[in-house]
């Protein structure tokens, strides 16, 4: 269940996971948790669920205060959050290190070390409306009133003689020191920001919203409160032995990422399948060549193009992830409303309920158009000089009224990539089971519901190792009707093809069956003559050396070799290693 008050920026965790798996894995938090509170001991838990008339008090005088005052009444506000959260306030200035000798002074709210140093430090800023307001790069004078969400007590960096005072570039200035905390906390009164070193350059973090999931009041076990409390709290971030709870949520976040990639690559081959047999289909009904004649399908080829454009989606969805990549305009509501990938994504829920909604080209159009856009960019400025607009006009719209693609001028998007799938109108019906496939992740268990696949931490690795297993398949067309099988029927580890004549020599528990999903039998799976198959081939991938590098070694071999070509390589193994990084 996802919760209001907890915005998941940049995928600190994998949407779906936070959404649908995470309160199933804070069993060992919960229990210490009814341990402690059975006794009577202290618990964020406890803290978060007890704080209403205490926190709803300070925000008043907070809200009320004015002049200098009001730097007090939020600090008094930030206090009640930090030891609701399990923290102990203790204001002090600290000094951090920065270029060995430079010194970046912090007012702290609190702070937590462990034995290898300092793990967390939380700052003070002022009431914040939203996580927008929080991260506000304004700066308007030196007053503290100036700007709701900046630092109430700034930071001075002592080598540029200069006073910071955003919670972005308090955040950015800690993080760039010497030996740096684990993590920054800013408490806003109402919203409070955990940043993590690592993540906080990748654009990730999370902000919760007290006041909200306060006055909602979730108290019930794996609810809203106590969530928050354990992703927010002491409890969470502070170790009690070994690793911190946090990491290991963070930990099994990736690890079902991991197993979505498996999901993933079965999703593709479905898919491939399906485009296939939709280009089939679409020749077949208006007349063109499929099997014979000079204008024929070629079935690797079909292949080929099918994966290229499941390939154009995962770049697309990657892309719309990780918005500094600069590929897409993610920043841009036109672009969302309009273009996006996340548009679609909301489609593949919608019921296609009439033969009108099931045979239409939506989707196609979309995509279609969205590619070429990708592909070929598109620059206001250009757009409008060919068609004869005076863009230095006054009443002329601006850059950015429009929507700007920068273009990646790429084969995977040429038309020539996917000539079979271009000549063709593809239908809703076809193309939503596609989306679907790639899009969305099924749940943990037998009845929960499907969340949206997280390819902002899924990466260009598990993508590749995704790339890498498909390798092993082939595209054919069925010369005869095929039933499928498998050991056991199990086609996790891969399935051969079986004539339909030849199945009573075979027993039973051979056959890969699946639901029908009109009448709710199992029914075996049956490839019927002319239709396209994408299976497992032998060892075509070994025997064209097709293999898939992953990251680590691609790295060093570009570092290394544009270090020799620039003559800067002083590189060279020590005591034997590998050389490898």
């Amino acid at each position: 269940m996802s919760f209001p008050s907890i915005t998941n920026r940049g995928e600190f965790f994998s949407n779906h996971y936070l959404d649908t798996i995470i309160s199933g894995d804070l069993g060992d938090l919960r229990k210490r948790w009814d341990e402690a509170e059975a006794k009577h001991l202290a618990s964020a838990r406890a803290g978060l669920r007890g704080m209403s008339s205490q926190f709803f008090d300070a925000r008043v005088r907070a809200v009320e205060a004015t002049g200098v005052g009001r730097g007090d009444a939020v600090k008094a506000l930030n206090a009640v959050v930090l030891s609701a959260l399990g923290f102990v306030p203790a204001p002090e200035v600290i000094d951090l290190k920065r270029n060995t000798t430079d010194l970046v002074t912090v007012p702290v709210a609190a702070k937590a070390e462990t034995g290898t140093g300092l793990l967390l430090v939380a700052l003070d800023a002022g009431l914040a409306d939203s996580p927008d307001d929080l991260l506000a790069e304004v700066v308007k004078g030196d007053e503290f009133e100036s700007l709701a969400a900046n630092l109430v007590d700034p930071l001075w960096a002592e080598g540029d003689k200069t006073r910071v005072g955003t919670v972005a570039g308090a955040v950015n200035t800690i993080f760039s020191t010497d030996e740096p905390p684990r993590y920054v906390m800013v408490v806003a009164g109402t919203h409070v920001l955990l940043a993590e070193r690592a993540k906080w350059a990748d654009g990730r973090y999370l902000v919760v919203d007290l006041d909200g999931a306060i006055e909602r009041n979730d108290i019930k076990a794996k609810g809203e409160l106590e969530t928050i409390a354990a992703i927010f709290s002491a409890d969470a971030l502070i170790p009690d032995d070994g690793q911190s709870v946090l990491d290991e949520l963070v930990e099994k976040s990736h690890k079902h990422a991991v197993g979505v990639s498996k999901e993933l690559r079965t999703g593709i081959r479905e898919s491939i399948e399906l485009l296939a047999n939709e280009v089939i289909a679409q020749r077949l009904a208006t007349g063109r060549a499929v099997y014979d004649g000079p204008n024929r399908i070629d079935a690797k080829e079909l292949t080929r193009q099918c994966l290229r454009y499941l390939y154009r989606l995962l770049v697309l969805l990657y892309a719309e992830s990780r918005s500094e990549l600069g590929i897409l305009p993610v920043d841009d509501q036109a672009y969302i409303d309009g273009y996006s990938m996340d548009r679609l994504r909301e489609l593949t829920l919608v019921e296609l309920d009439s033969d009108k909604a099931r045979d239409g080209t939506h989707f196609d159009e979309s995509l279609t158009k969205l590619f070429d856009l990708v592909n070929n960019g598109y620059h206001a400025e250009h757009a409008q000089a060919s068609l004869g607009v005076d863009i230095y006009a006054t009443d002329a719209p601006t850059r950015e009224e429009y929507v700007q693609f920068p273009g990646l001028d790429a084969a995977l998007f040429g038309h020539k990539s996917t000539r079979y799938l271009d000549e063709v109108r593809l239908r809703n019906e076809v193309l939503q089971q596609v989306l679907h496939k790639l899009m969305l992740a099924p749940g943990k268990k037998k009845n929960d519901a499907a969340g949206f696949i997280s390819y902002a931490q899924l990466g260009i690795n598990q993508l590749g190792a995704v790339y890498e297993g498909l390798m092993a398949y082939t595209g054919f067309f069925a010369d005869r009707d095929l039933f499928e099988v498998a050991k056991g029927g199990d086609a996790e580890d891969g399935t051969w093809m079986l004539p339909v004549e030849d199945a009573d020599t075979y027993p039973d528990d051979v056959f890969v069956t699946r639901k029908n999903e009109l009448t709710g039998a199992t029914e075996r799976v049956m490839h019927p003559r002319g239709s396209f198959v994408y299976r497992l081939s032998g060892r075509d991938r070994q025997r064209s050396a097709s293999y898939y590098t992953p990251e680590v070694l691609t790295r060093c071999v570009v570092k290394h070799a544009l270090a020799e070509l620039l003559g800067t390589d002083d590189y060279a193994p020590v005591n034997g290693s590998s050389g490898i990084e």
